[in-house]
C-alpha cells in the first residue's frame, strides 16, 4: 500500500485522525495523531469514499504531545491518549463527541448543553481489567500480532491490582482472565470470589466477583450513580434494563423506587439478588433476553426506564418500549455513542426529546468515553 503524508485535521469516533490528500480524498489516520500535526502514514485499506491509514511517523509534532509514561505503550497500544495530558484528552473527546453528534441531524443536541464529567483519576482508576496469562506470567499480547509480552504492572490499575498481577498469574493456566480489586483484597476469574465495594454517599455494600460485570472506574461510577438517582428523583416506578448486579436498581431502591431489575446474564441476577437482600432492599430481578422478551416491561408499565446496554446498543428497544402509556422519561447510558445514536432515534421519532446530556470521561488514556441522554416527553 502507499505512504502518504497528510496534516490531521481533528479527532473523530474511536479518536482517529482526519487528514486529506491533495486531491481532497480523505485519509482515516489510526490512534494517536493529534490535530495539526503532520504525518507520514500508511494506507492499509482503500474505502469506496476514504482511504485507511495507520501512522508511521510523525513529522511534524504537536508541542501537547508528552512522553508516554508506560514503558510498554509502544507495544500494547492499550492506552493511546496516554501521550498528552488528562485535560486535553477530555477536551479532545468533548470535540470528537460533538462531532459525532452532526452525523444525527434528528437530535436536538446544539439546544441542549454537554455537562463534563471528569475522572478523579487519570491514571491507577480502574479496579476491573483483563490479562493474558502465559507460563504463569501476565501480560498482553503484542499490537497487531499475537505474541505475548510479560508484564509486572499496568499503569490503568489500581496500584493494589496492577503491582500483584504476577501474584495472581501464579496459579493460573495459560489464558485471558479478568481481574479485580476492591482497593484491599483481589480476585480473578475463576476464584468465584466476591469483593465487597462500597458508596461514600449511600450506606450499600456492593458484591462483585471477576466473572461479573461492573464499571472499572469506580470512583467516577459513583459519581455516575448519584447523577442517575438525581434524574430520576421524581418517578417511582423504573425499569433498569441490562441491569448487570444491580449498579443503579440498588441505589434507586434504596431512595424508596419501586424497581424491576432485567438481565440476561444468570449470574448477575443472582449476584444482583443476594446483594439486594444484604441491604435490605426490595428489588425484583428478572433473567430476560431483552431482543425476545418485552413482556414483564408492559405489564410492569414503568414511568422511567434506565438503559445501559452493552457496546453494540440495543435495537430492539425500539419496538417494545416507545409504545408504553406512562413511560415519559429515559435515561441512556452509551458506552458508544454512534451505536446508542442509531437506537435513540425511534423515541424521537414517537416524541420524546432530548432534555439533558453528560459526558463522563470514565476511561482516561483511551479514546472510550460515556455518555448519558435524557430524553423526556
Amino acid at each position: 500500500m502507499d505512504f502518504l503524508e497528510v496534516k490531521i485535521e481533528k479527532l473523530i469516533w474511536r479518536g482517529r485522525g482526519l487528514g486529506r490528500k491533495a486531491n481532497g480524498q480523505v485519509v482515516i489516520v489510526d490512534p494517536l495523531v493529534l490535530p495539526s500535526e503532520t504525518v507520514r502514514v500508511k494506507v492499509y485499506k482503500a474505502k469506496k469514499d476514504h482511504l485507511l491509514a495507520i501512522p508511521v511517523e510523525i513529522l511534524n509534532s504537536s508541542k501537547k504531545r508528552r512522553i508516554h509514561p508506560c514503558v510498554y505503550a509502544s507495544e500494547c497500544g492499550g492506552c493511546k491518549f496516554g501521550s498528552i495530558s488528562v485535560k486535553l484528552g477530555t477536551k479532545l473527546k468533548l470535540a470528537i463527541l460533538k462531532d459525532a453528534f452532526k452525523r444525527f441531524d434528528f437530535l436536538n443536541y446544539k439546544d441542549v448543553p454537554i455537562s463534563t464529567l471528569p475522572s478523579p483519576k487519570g491514571w491507577r482508576y480502574r479496579h476491573r481489567g483483563q490479562v493474558f496469562i502465559h507460563r504463569h506470567l501476565p501480560g498482553f499480547k503484542k499490537l497487531g500480532s499475537h505474541e505475548f509480552v510479560p508484564i509486572k504492572d499496568c499503569l490503568l490499575f489500581t496500584a493494589n491490582l496492577g503491582k500483584n498481577l504476577v501474584k495472581l498469574a501464579r496459579k493460573k493456566s495459560d489464558g485471558r482472565y479478568s481481574v479485580i480489586s476492591n482497593g484491599e483484597d483481589l480476585a480473578i476469574e475463576g476464584d468465584n470470589k466476591e469483593l465487597k465495594f462500597f458508596l461514600p454517599k449511600i450506606p450499600l455494600v456492593f458484591l462483585f466477583s471477576a466473572e461479573h460485570f461492573f464499571q472499572a472506574n469506580w470512583k467516577l461510577n459513583q459519581t455516575l450513580i448519584d447523577l442517575v438517582c438525581s434524574i430520576l428523583a421524581q418517578e417511582e416506578k423504573i425499569a433498569d434494563l441490562y441491569a448487570g448486579a444491580g449498579n443503579f436498581s440498588l441505589p434507586l431502591a434504596f431512595y424508596g423506587k419501586k424497581v424491576l431489575a432485567l438481565e440476561l446474564n444468570k449470574n448477575g441476577v443472582l449476584l444482583g439478588e443476594k446483594t439486594a437482600k444484604i441491604n435490605n432492599l426490595g428489588v425484583n430481578f428478572k433473567q430476560v433476553d431483552l431482543n425476545r422478551n418485552f413482556s414483564c416491561v408492559e405489564q410492569f408499565d414503568p414511568e422511567a426506564i434506565v438503559v445501559d446496554p452493552p457496546r453494540m446498543g440495543a435495537p430492539a428497544l425500539k419496538k417494545c418500549v416507545s409504545h408504553l402509556k406512562n413511560l415519559r422519561k429515559i435515561v441512556w447510558i452509551s458506552c458508544d455513542v454512534v451505536n446508542s445514536l442509531r437506537d435513540l432515534k425511534p423515541f424521537i421519532d414517537v416524541g420524546f426529546r432530548l432534555t439533558k446530556l453528560y459526558f463522563l470521561d470514565m476511561f482516561p488514556q483511551t479514546w472510550h468515553m460515556e455518555v448519558i441522554f435524557v430524553l423526556e416527553k
